[in-house]
């Protein structure tokens, strides 16, 4: 047994008390989840997390993670054959719909051109959280890997190329395959989904803006406070450096296997998902973390009321590297959600990666012709085409500023997680007949129901010539992709370019609690 002195004794238990009252110790034994999340405990972690099946027709990866953020989690990460298994089991009624109900595929999918297998392969496919990069034009085994939630591509890592013969579990045979061309020349494939349950569930990697059936999400339960009081030192967590291995893993090209993890140190602002409470007339809606308590730089969004922080951070590399990044501070690239936004992002979070002429200060500038710095807004035409751009945003948010040629996902229809898309058709189009005189007639638009978004800035953010992907989806030069992602150039304007087109930086940003 070992021997402490009075005074280490003290001191220890001092120690443990101090860590017991500001929240660091588990309390996994009281975890509970919200009442409609499906609560599984992970026996490697001891942490309870909860589940969440969301159908939802023609949902692209980026529409899948608004879905999830609003209602309270992450699109899911999977690290274990046993987790794997068991999202299997929850998801297992909403995909086998189309495998077991040709009446329900029939009604949400017309059975009348003989695309219509793969397009009821889509609807029975869902999404969760693996962010799997292989570079383009340079098609090879370099990758980039991470989840939404910041947690290691551990269990079902592939580092290789696949190639026909390729069988590697729980990916589908073939997969992944890193584009959507035999010869690695078409779209990059960054993200992930799932189809076929049966005990286990079989994945494919695909393009992020392909619309598929639904998403699966997850929330940590450990770590959320459903009801909080705002003096208490378990919301006022002191930042804690915090090592975490492998949220990006790279492999080098060529490499015989195995891989090199990067070490990501992180900052934790405390253990909130987010939820509200009174703070002396204010949010806590960041979760102890604090506007202006570091170099970020803050401001009030006048549409939702709320405070964001803004950082700008310099890397040389494509959107998928600068949204681990943006992970890694428990951040997201930023919205730009009104022309006030945009003013205060370009003047000044920007403003020293910026031309003279896209800011009012000074100083002297470094931008160059191929200055582009990620922003986190996405803009695609809709997949199968019907003649329009849709426009998503990382962090859930609206399009409206800057994009009034596109349609958004209206987020006031209501999702379900446990019946069935039959009965979700039907409510939805009884809804409908209700509320419209007129209705067109296609499945689509019985099941996904899109808004036109008519309010841009009285300024126009764009560069001249963009965006070029307003009605043909135009692709990048270079042997790059679709041009699916927006950046702001050295003039502080908005460009459209390939997802996978290296950038010179990225904004990240998050909620803080206004001093």
């Amino acid at each position: 047994m070992i021997a402490y002195s009075s005074a280490k004794l003290c001191s220890l238990l001092f120690s443990v008390a101090m860590i017991a009252s500001y929240g660091l110790l588990p309390t996994n034994a009281q975890a509970t989840c919200p009442s409609d999340w499906i609560s599984r405990v992970d026996p490697n972690d001891g942490i309870t997390y909860g589940y969440k099946v969301i159908t939802r027709d023609w949902l692209n990866y980026y529409e899948a993670q608004g879905y999830c953020v609003r209602a309270g989690g992450q699109v899911a990460s999977i690290h274990s054959a046993a987790e794997n298994a068991f999202i299997a089991n929850i998801s297992a009624a909403q995909l086998k719909q189309c495998q077991t109900n040709d009446s329900v595929c029939a009604t949400r999918i017309a059975h009348t051109s003989a695309g219509w297998a793969f397009l009821d392969s889509l609807m029975r496919s869902f999404w969760f959280g693996m962010n799997r990069v292989q570079y383009q034009p340079s098609y090879n085994n370099t990758l980039d890997c991470s989840y939404p939630d910041g947690t290691p591509c551990d269990y079902g890592r592939f580092d290789g190329v696949a190639n026909a013969n390729t069988n590697s579990p729980p990916w589908s045979p073939a997969c992944p395959s890193g584009s959507n061309s035999s010869n690695g020349a078409g779209d990059l494939e960054y993200c992930t989904m799932f189809f076929n349950a049966t005990t286990t569930l079989v994945w494919n990697d695909m393009s992020c803006y392909q619309k598929l059936g639904g998403v699966v999400c997850k929330m940590n339960c450990s770590a959320t406070k459903t009801t909080q009081t705002c003096s208490s030192p378990s919301v006022v967590t002191t930042n804690v450096a915090v090592t975490t291995k492998a949220a990006v893993v790279t492999s080098s090209s060529g490499s015989a296997g195995g891989s090199t993890a990067k070490s990501l140190t992180t900052k934790s602002s405390g253990t909130s998902n987010g939820s509200s409470c009174s703070c002396n007339g204010g949010s806590c809606g960041g979760g102890g973390y604090k506007c202006g308590s570091d170099d970020w730089q803050w401001k009030i969004n006048k549409k939702n009321g709320k405070s964001y922080a803004y950082k700008a951070f310099n890397y040389t590399g494509c959107y998928w590297q600068g949204l681990a990044i943006c992970k890694k501070y428990k951040a997201v690239p930023c919205s730009i959600q009104s022309s006030d936004d945009n003013d205060f992002i370009v003047k000044t979070v920007c403003s020293s990666l910026l031309s003279s002429s896209s800011s009012n200060s000074s100083r002297k500038r470094r931008a160059t012709s191929d200055t582009c710095i990620y922003t986190g807004i996405h803009r695609q035409v809709t997949n199968p085409s019907s003649g329009g751009v849709s426009c998503t945003c990382s962090d859930g948010s609206s399009c409206d500023y800057g994009n009034d040629d596109a349609h958004g996902d209206t987020t006031t229809t209501s999702f379900t997680s446990t019946t069935s898309r039959a009965t979700t058709l039907k409510t939805s189009t009884t809804q409908k007949a209700a509320t419209t005189t007129t209705q067109k007639s296609t499945t689509k638009l019985a099941t996904s129901t899109f808004i036109s978004t008519s309010t841009a800035g009285p300024s126009n953010p764009w560069a001249p010539g963009c965006p070029a992907n307003s009605t043909t989806g135009q692709r990048d030069n270079g042997g790059y992709g679709s041009r699916n992602c927006i950046g702001i150039n050295g003039d502080g304007k908005w460009v459209d370019q390939s997802c996978d087109r290296p950038a010179t930086a990225i904004i990240c940003m998050k909620e803080c609690d206004q001093p």
